[in-house]
């Protein structure tokens, strides 16, 4: 500073100042979002999906799931915090169509995902599909259960359906005896508009079939006019049960039943001892089983194992038991090599429950006494999907419990997790039932994550829930205990935790000397008590030490003196609090020393 004739002043100490941050327009990310899960029928009735995880600097984001084909039932979600949406009342048999975007809380909203469709299940197992006009069947590529029936209407004449495996579009000249099915007798001949053909696919057709076998399930590949210019294909679902447990018998077992899980060249290898006695009437044999639980009726037996090159001919049945005594054989493991390919045996849908399968050498002739190994990569039986007989059990724990309690996240959300469910008929479902009735609660559903958060709450209110479980076989648990908790008042994001409260006292000892102690309330900054907080202080005077304690469901913490004396005069000063996801702001603190 200076006047008008030049004199000139001190410059003052510097001070600094930062222009306001660039506005954030950017929408979050991906753009354009994406599924994490592709919409996915769960049931005649219900439709579930999952969007990408989003990322921006603006929080929270929401996600809005929009169904585009206008079909009876389907509804958009509106905007939610949780990336996961249930679409429910559906109609059967019908197919829907889905995209979803993404925006922050400052409004940047992204573009839609591609579109995806899924196709609820049938309604009381039967399915219509419409052939023609041209070279069409609608729809063309369903999932039904065994004992499911699909009928074939024809919209117009000039047409023709038939069924054999995978591109097998020349049977009717080529192995006519593995047409599966059709509605001529020969591909040159079509029917008249109106022909329907009607099909079951139940137990008996699967196991005189020749269809396409897997571990999950039978394809049928359905053509029209026998050409390849339309193929479509029905998944009889069958549900995939494994081994749940080794006996081991006789012989020296590598890995364990969990290496059977899966196809992925991990093998269980059992290899062959020696029996005893004089060297020349020595023979190798081997013996091993494995225990299944069925939750319903079986359909096959399916195993992916090899063994090792013998010059005895000595091969490896497999057989099955329900009572662990008389054993039924079904498949001779003859492979040398892995060929990634499954051997298969039909079994009687009366079997269910508890299972035994057992592994035998063939050749147990004297002087055979090549230690041969079996490799088994793949071991599963198969049983109708939607269950059946066998499991009548709730998932476990039962009554259900917390893994954690309700929890406010703000304003207007309730978060909560239920202990993991375990159960041999899967998958596993949970629900949460809100029972407050306060405005804006809701319930969950029926999905199959055990975490629920809860939105569009109303702010300073206390809701109320508990939970339960059921498995595939629709055996349902008790509800736990009901937990509650209080959403923050309106507008209030939690932040930072401060001490609401704090009071010095003192605790007898011995021989007249006393215990120092401080009791501790912590609160985050909308006025919410916090639970599990670990709060760190210091005592002075007649006591000198630096303890800590965690904080109760109600944010109070005890800490008391590892020594005691006579007539203490002491202070407690808090020194830190721990939180996850918030930070100690001790300018915020209504006190943080005490004296006693």
């Amino acid at each position: 500073m200076r006047d008008s004739v030049g004199n000139t002043g001190t410059a003052s100490s510097a001070s600094c100042a930062t222009t306001d941050p660039a506005p954030d327009n950017d929408p979050p990310t991906p753009n354009p979002m994406t599924f994490a899960s592709a919409p996915a029928a769960f049931g005649d009735a219900v439709i579930t999906m999952t969007a990408t995880t989003a990322s921006d600097p603006a929080l929270p984001i929401e996600y809005e799931f929009d169904e585009t084909s206008g079909n009876p039932g389907g509804s958009d979600s509106g905007w939610q915090q949780v990336e996961t949406y249930f679409d429910f009342e559906l109609d059967a048999g019908t197919q829907y169509t889905y995209r979803v975007r993404a925006r922050d809380s400052l409004g940047n909203t992204g573009s839609y995902s591609t579109s995806a469709s899924a196709t609820t299940d049938p309604e009381d197992g039967f399915v219509d599909i419409t052939v023609g006009p041209g070279n069409t069947m609608t729809p063309d590529n369903i999932t039904i259960n065994v004992g499911d029936t699909v009928q074939w209407t024809f919209v117009a004449g000039g047409h023709n359906v038939w069924s054999g495996l995978s591109g097998a579009h020349t049977f009717f000249d080529n192995n006519p005896s593995q047409i599966l099915f059709a509605s001529t007798a020969d591909p040159a001949t079509t029917n008249p508009a109106g022909t329907t053909l009607e099909v079951t696919f139940d137990q008996a057709f699967l196991n005189n079939s020749t269809g396409d076998a897997g571990f999950d399930s039978y394809n049928y590949h359905c053509h029209i006019h026998g050409s390849p210019l339309h193929d479509g294909v029905i998944t009889v679902g069958v549900a995939t049960n494994l081994a749940n447990a080794d006996v081991a018998v006789s012989g020296t077992v590598s890995g364990s039943f969990t290496d059977t899980h899966t196809s992925d060249n991990v093998y269980e290898s059992i290899q062959e001892r020696e029996s005893g006695g004089k060297p020349s009437n020595r023979h190798s044999f081997l013996e091993h089983k494995w225990t299944f639980n069925l939750p319903g009726p079986a359909v096959a037996f399916v195993v992916e194992a090899y063994h090792t090159p013998n010059a005895e001919a000595d091969n490896f049945v497999f057989a099955y038991s329900t009572d662990d005594v008389n054993y039924i054989d079904m498949v001779t493991v003859t492979k040398t090599s892995d060929d990634d390919n499954a051997q298969q045996f039909s079994l009687p849908s009366s079997l269910t429950g508890n299972v035994f399968v057992r592994v035998k050498d063939t050749d147990q002739s004297q002087g055979n006494r090549n230690l041969d190994t079996i490799f088994i990569d793949q071991l599963a039986i198969l049983t109708s999907a939607g269950g059946g007989g066998g499991d009548t059990t709730p998932p476990s724990p039962d009554p259900s419990t917390w893994s954690s309690v309700p929890t406010a996240g703000g304003s207007d959300n309730i978060s909560m997790t239920a202990t993991t469910a375990t159960d041999p008929s899967t998958p596993v479902e949970y629900q949460f039932d809100e029972t407050s009735g306060n405005g804006g609660g809701t319930d969950s559903g029926w999905q199959s994550s055990p975490s629920y958060t809860d939105v569009g709450l109303n702010a300073s209110t206390t809701y109320t829930y508990r939970t339960q479980s059921r498995d595939s076989a629709g055996n349902t648990t008790a509800f736990s205990t009901s937990e509650s908790a209080t959403t923050s008042s309106s507008g209030c994001t939690p932040a930072t935790t401060h001490v609401e409260a704090l009071a010095c006292s003192e605790v007898n000892g011995s021989q007249g000397r006393r215990f120092g102690r401080a009791t501790i309330t912590v609160q985050d900054n909308c006025g919410n008590p916090i639970a599990g907080a670990t709060v760190t202080g210091t005592f002075t005077g007649d006591f000198n030490e630096t303890l800590n304690a965690v904080t109760d469901a109600n944010g109070v913490a005890v800490i008391t003196t590892s020594t005691d004396v006579k007539k203490p005069n002491f202070t407690f000063c808090v020194d830190d609090i721990t939180a996850s996801g918030l930070t100690y702001n001790s300018a915020e603190n209504v006190i943080t020393c005490c004296s006693g």
